[in-house]
């Protein structure tokens, strides 16, 4: 190869890269146009068919775009659904449509109408596989929370016996011990001086206290620590804001366990481990939160949880 030969290909490398490069970009945006022009004739279509309009103006309810083919996507409701909710409630107003592939689901933001539909929720037919697919079907299976009418109704009645009001408080003293060796255990050599502060993570620390203790509940406490290895591998205080409100003004703002009739049965026993863990902690430390101008809500993607990214500073009483 001649010295003319090199530099000629010394020159028009860079350049042809330069081209394939302009060309594949300029492919990715033609893709990404038609993909946008094929989900919007297919928004219109689903529309069309399925129509939800205002009683009094006749107007179709404001809807978010069909982006296929999972239409807004479980993605979009779970995993980014704080940050969605927010833009869509900008966007299109307090109650407006979204996509579960070609499946329509109304989405509502105000307190007054989350409780004009619980009301009866009894009497709601439940979508199939939560409207999240095949794979979530076969994951979650026909439990009690996925079906609907009679067939609620009776297993509903067969397995909420022992998490009614009443019979709950007889798994308290259980809770109280495994609510005891959660801590000693979180605790534990974190702290390398007797009465140092030791820092935890409000959501992270202890998202599995709860799984541990259904799991010891429900199952027995055969499970071994290496089982339990393999299993379980807020905002600053100001009591003045709970002083003139009203629970029944508060009820509707705070999505915890739903409401009415096929409210989570679990309820009872949630509180109450929610309460023993509370006053474990205050009672054996001093807590303090760390100080923040507002807090920022992060969610799991292993769990699809949406936590608080709190983080608490406590020392040992004594």
């Amino acid at each position: 190869m001649d010295l003319v030969t090199s530099f000629s290909l010394l020159t028009w490398s860079p350049l042809a890269v330069s081209i394939l490069v302009a060309l594949v970009f300029k492919q990715r945006q033609l893709v990404s146009r038609l993909r946008g022009m094929v989900a919007r004739i297919i928004h219109h279509i689903l529309t069309w068919l399925y129509p939800i309009k205002d009683t009094i103006n006749s107007q179709h309810l404001p809807s978010a775009p069909f982006w296929g083919p999972e239409g807004s996507g479980d993605e979009a409701k779970f995993l980014n659904g704080s940050k969605n909710s927010l833009r869509w409630g900008i966007l299109y107003g307090p109650i407006y449509r979204i996509w579960s592939g070609t499946h329509t689901e109304v989405a509502v933001t105000q307190a007054g109408h989350i409780k004009a539909i619980f009301h009866d929720s009894d009497r709601h037919l439940k979508a199939k596989n939560s409207d999240s697919g095949w794979m979530m079907g076969q994951v979650l299976g026909q439990c009690v929370g996925l079906v609907s009418g009679t067939e609620w109704a009776s297993l509903r009645a067969h397995v909420d016996v022992p998490f009614t009001h009443k019979s709950v408080p007889e798994f308290l003293p259980d809770i109280v011990a495994g609510t005891q060796s959660y801590f000693s255990r979180l605790f534990e050599g974190r702290a390398s001086n007797r009465g140092e502060a030791v820092v935890i993570h409000a959501a992270e620390d202890m998202k599995f206290l709860p799984f541990k203790l259904v799991a010891t509940l429900i199952y027995g406490k055969a499970m071994s620590s290496e089982l339990e290895k393999r299993l379980f591998g807020s905002v600053p205080t100001r009591p003045e804001r709970w002083a003139e409100l009203k629970s029944s003004e508060t009820r509707y703002q705070m999505w915890r366990f739903g409401f009415g009739p096929r409210m989570c049965m679990g309820r009872h026993i949630a509180e109450k481990m929610l309460r023993v863990a509370l006053v474990l902690l205050v009672r054996d430390r001093e807590v303090r939160v760390e100080a923040k101008d507002e807090v920022e809500f992060e969610t799991d993607p292993g769990s699809w949880i949406t936590c608080p990214d709190v983080r608490m500073e406590c020392h040992g009483r004594g």
